[in-house]
């Protein structure tokens, strides 16, 4: 849309949107689409993040089942999002309180953020 409002340019998408899709600099659209492989039942789902150009014609594709939320492109090229985790069961004793039934019966998922380059290839993890 421009700045009165107008709808200038929209793209298909090959699936629905996570939270949400951005501009690039150079005017690709980067998205999270959801996927229906990964934790389904979380509050956020995403999993397939694609860079469109002006066009739709696809630049970048990656898959991540378990992203969820947040993604930002790097002035590097690489990629950088937030994904989930399923933490090891004796995470279950450990934490308290929480809100009862939102994990499902797997056990308790957690975070970790992870940068992938271009060709999809994990450059750092934080867990």
């Amino acid at each position: 849309m421009d700045l009165d409002g107008q709808l200038v340019h929209k793209w298909a998408l090959a699936a629905q949107p996570g939270n949400y899709a951005q501009l690039l600099p150079n005017g690709n659209l980067i998205v999270a689409m959801k996927t229906k492989e990964g934790p389904t039942h979380l509050a956020a789902k995403g999993g397939w993040m694609m860079e469109l150009d002006w066009y739709g014609k696809i630049v970048w594709e990656y898959k991540d089942h378990p992203q969820h939320h947040d993604f930002r492109r790097r002035s590097n090229g690489n990629t950088i999002y937030l994904t989930w985790k399923l933490l090891h069961k004796i995470a279950d004793t450990r934490v308290r309180a929480g809100r009862g039934d939102t994990e499902g019966n797997e056990g308790i998922w957690g975070d970790y953020i992870r940068e992938v380059n271009a060709v999809g290839e994990t450059v750092w993890e934080w867990h």
